[in-house]
């Protein structure tokens, strides 16, 4: 599969792809997005995405496009967010699925009647949190969800950052280094990953593992 890789960082985008490779139990060809400006944040990511996506779909033939934000404190997203007229605002899947809604609505069919494949995820609260599974039973969405009610967060960004790569200053070339191996230990076992990261992690990886049976 051709596939892009749509997040905040290089790094992020790194580890995002070795976990779809792991779901799509087969190595994807890289279609790079170095046509786009650098992107930091989640709110850039969504402002690109359109772009990306017509991009992609118009001037290269790639396969898929897996585009992942961190939640950070913003709502986790629920299935009754799905209904009709039930999205929530601040909800950065719902926003996901707008924009992406939209966008397929305006792409036309190419010329060999393929059509570009769109997954989504989220982080919940942040992609180091995903790096813990395994490693730290006491960090998982549910926590996650909990602290969000009370008000009581039983982990912090910065918590989370120490604990994977060692420091709050690590930089970039140590931040995919270190999500490049946490993402390498986590593919071998994906199915704990969807377990104690469903809303998020598990709603990427439907979709990305519906893709091995429309290829």
């Amino acid at each position: 599969m051709k596939l892009a890789v749509l997040s905040e960082s290089p790094a992020d985008e790194a580890a995002l792809r070795i976990l779809a490779e792991a779901l799509l139990g087969a190595t994807s060809e890289v279609v790079g997005l170095d046509v786009f400006q650098y992107r930091s944040g989640w709110q850039a990511v969504l402002k690109i995405m359109p772009l990306v996506m017509r991009h992609l779909h118009y001037q290269t033939d790639a396969d898929g496009l897996l585009v992942s934000l961190d939640s950070d404190k913003s709502p986790i997203h629920e299935a009754a967010h799905e209904a009709a007229g039930q999205a929530v605002k601040h909800c950065r899947i719902c926003s996901l699925r707008d924009i992406l809604r939209t966008t397929q609505a305006q792409l036309k069919t190419r010329g060999d009647g393929s059509r570009l494949k769109v997954a989504i995820g989220l982080a919940v609260p942040q992609i180091e949190a995903w790096y813990r599974c395994g490693w730290d039973s006491t960090v998982t969405e549910a926590a996650w969800r909990v602290g969000l009610r009370s008000g009581k967060f039983p982990f912090t960004s910065d918590s989370l950052k120490r604990d994977v790569y060692g420091s709050l200053l690590s930089g970039l070339e140590l931040e995919t280094l270190r999500a490049i191996e946490e993402a390498r230990r986590l593919a071998t076992c994906i199915e704990e990953l969807e377990t104690w990261f469903p809303a998020g992690f598990g709603y990427l990886s439907r979709e990305v593992r519906t893709w091995r049976t429309t290829a």
